[in-house]
């Protein structure tokens, strides 16, 4: 059997192999019809050389190697024809008798016809046998121009892909086919269709596909343990130059219930291009995400500032190679520092200012609240103080989810800033504070963790299997810090609509499936347990705050209720250092923030 398949493989790649092969069919049918005398073997070897000549010449070629399907048999019949055309002229010439050339004629047109579709399926047969457990079995779901496109660029140039079912929601596609492939169901068929084929790659090819579809799309394939591949967009498909390298790999993004949110960035252009912008925090995720896109909606001149040395030169070394025509200002600076940020702040005059810099890690904060207290409340009021003293237009802090209703002292520091923010306001300086979830792929979150665990193989560390957390990407979470700028309101809280929250557990089975593993089996999902301060469940607003439109229907506002804090609460938290106990700095937080409940752990 070995020795046949090695056989076969050289006839599908030699060409020699195969022009040979064709001229023994025909010697054979006309030895069989007893027309190959020996003394004309040199004229009849002309015969055949003309009749292989004109196949190629009209784009015939040899289709010995190919699958044999109904779209093949015209090609053999006019092989057929070109042959018995060259043998009737032949028989025609040696012989007088008219009716006997024919005769023979149409006996050789049958001998030769019927050996070329027999030979093509055996062959056909031959390779489908080698091939099987090599095939990759393939289904596409989505039966539309796309779909067909895919299964013929599968067919014609991607070798060991069988597609061998169809999905699709559209009624009218129901049991239908395709290039003979059948439309097996809709959706909600697939789990039955993988199980029935032994699936095991998946081609979402519906453009029109939301993501929420595309999301259960993904969940479906997944919990089968079949890898899922996506085309990137609908570009590619109206130009009619889909192929099986313009597919992407699924990544936890698609998992997410809801589709990132790219907001209208005219606006924020209009309003960026004309000012001088200052980020603190630059050499985290967030800052500098927000001063890449602030360069790319071409900001007036940019001023960097860190007190992460590697972190600034990163960011700083990427926005001069990639926009050289704007003026970067790097500072090394900390925010807790109020001379050092003054003598920045008198040097450049910036207009508007984002300030990013903070202490997120949630359980590192619970250890170390003086840092929290130090960075997030005071670092914010030296910030906000060095913006109204060189006069500048907008000073926007980057808050968090976890400031709503806090039970760490890092959502309390973060919710206490919003405070000193809403107290400490002018008319010159408008200041506004933005709020989100959970960063995908931000440095200390949960992705890069997880997936730096799958690297070592296991165990996924989970604190508890009922944890829900927002998310947004990086991108996403700039443009939504810069899109409130544009507003140019004062004193107001902005949201992004964040849809449903994520069960983490559910996210960290699906990280390990997108890598081609089983989740208990391959990876363990190990409990460890709440960590100090950590919540259950997050929310982005508080009881007692009520949201309102803005010029963005993706963004509401949110005002917060009166503020009961008095200006010896605040000057006693800010001067909070390292003689003060942990029980002592909870004390000082609760009796400005009364909704702060200090987790039991």
């Amino acid at each position: 059997m070995n020795n046949l398949l090695l056989k076969i493989d050289f006839l599908k790649n030699s060409k020699f192999a195969q022009a040979f092969l064709e001229v023994l069919i025909v010697v054979i049918c006309l030895c069989v019809l007893g027309i190959f005398p020996s003394h004309h073997i040199n004229f009849l070897m002309v015969i055949l050389v003309v009749s292989s000549t004109s196949s190629e010449w009209l784009g015939l070629k040899r289709i010995l190697p190919n699958t044999f399907s109904e779209s093949d048999l015209p090609k053999v019949i006019i092989y057929s024809l070109i042959c018995t055309l060259s043998v009737f002229v032949y028989l025609y010439m040696i012989q007088t008798l008219l009716s006997v050339a024919l005769q023979k004629s149409t006996l050789f047109l049958v001998l030769i016809s019927y050996a070329n579709i027999v030979l093509r399926v055996i062959l056909k047969k031959s390779l489908q046998s080698k091939n099987h457990s090599e095939s990759i079995h393939t289904m596409v779901i989505g039966a539309g121009n796309a779909g067909e496109q895919i299964i013929r660029q599968l067919k014609k140039k991607n070798e060991g892909y069988k597609v061998l079912a169809l999905i699709d929601d559209d009624p009218a596609k129901q049991y239908k086919t395709l290039f003979s492939i059948p439309v097996e169901g809709s959706v909600k068929d697939i789990p039955a269709v993988i199980k029935k084929h032994n699936i095991t790659l998946a081609l979402i090819t519906i453009p029109s596909a939301n993501h929420k579809q595309i999301s259960q799309i993904v969940q479906l394939c997944l919990d089968a343990g079949v890898t899922v591949k996506t085309l990137p967009d609908t570009f590619h498909i109206l130009n009619d130059t889909v192929n099986f390298g313009q597919f992407r790999d699924i990544n936890i993004e698609d998992l997410l219930t809801r589709k990132s949110v790219d907001l209208d960035t005219n606006s924020i252009s209009d309003y960026i291009n004309k000012r001088h912008i200052l980020i603190t925090g630059a050499g985290g995720s967030i800052g500098s995400e927000l001063s890449f896109q602030a360069c790319k909606l071409n900001c007036k001149e940019i001023t960097i500032v860190d007190n992460n040395e590697f972190g600034l030169y990163e960011i700083d070394l990427r926005l001069r190679e990639l926009f050289p025509l704007i003026k970067i200002n790097t500072f090394i600076g900390d925010v807790r520092n109020l001379s050092r940020l003054n003598s920045i702040f008198e040097k450049i005059k910036p207009q508007v200012v984002f300030h990013a810099a903070a202490y997120k890690h949630v359980p590192m904060m619970e250890n170390n609240p003086v840092e929290a207290v130090q960075t997030n409340i005071k670092g914010s009021f030296n910030v906000l103080k060095a913006a109204q003293n060189v006069g500048a237009e907008q000073f926007i802090l980057v808050s968090t989810d976890k400031a709503v209703n806090p039970t760490n002292i890092m959502g309390t520091t973060k919710r206490l800033a919003e405070i000193v923010l809403q107290l400490n306001q002018n008319a010159t300086t408008k200041t506004n504070i933005v709020r989100f979830g959970n960063v995908l792929n931000s440095r200390g979150s949960v992705i890069p963790r997880f997936l730096e665990q799958i690297k070592r193989g296991g165990p996924l560390t989970l604190t508890h299997p009922d944890i829900t957390r927002y998310f947004m990407s990086i991108p996403e979470a700039a443009q939504l810090v810069l899109k409130t700028s544009s507003f140019q309101r004062h004193g107001e809280i902005f949201i992004l609509d964040m849809g449903e929250s994520v069960r983490i557990y559910d996210m960290a089975k699906n990280l390990i499936r997108l890598h081609g593993l089983v989740p208990d089996k391959d990876i363990e999902i190990k409990l460890t347990g709440l960590r100090p301060g950590e919540k259950l469940y997050e929310e982005l607003l508080a009881d007692t705050e009520k949201t309102t439109s803005t010029p963005d229907p993706k963004i509401r506002a949110a005002k917060t209720s009166a503020l009961s804090a008095t200006t010896e609460q605040i000057e006693d938290v800010l001067n909070i250092d390292w003689n003060h106990s942990k029980e002592e700095i909870i004390k000082k937080l609760r009796e400005i923030v009364p909704e702060y409940i200090p987790d039991s752990h």
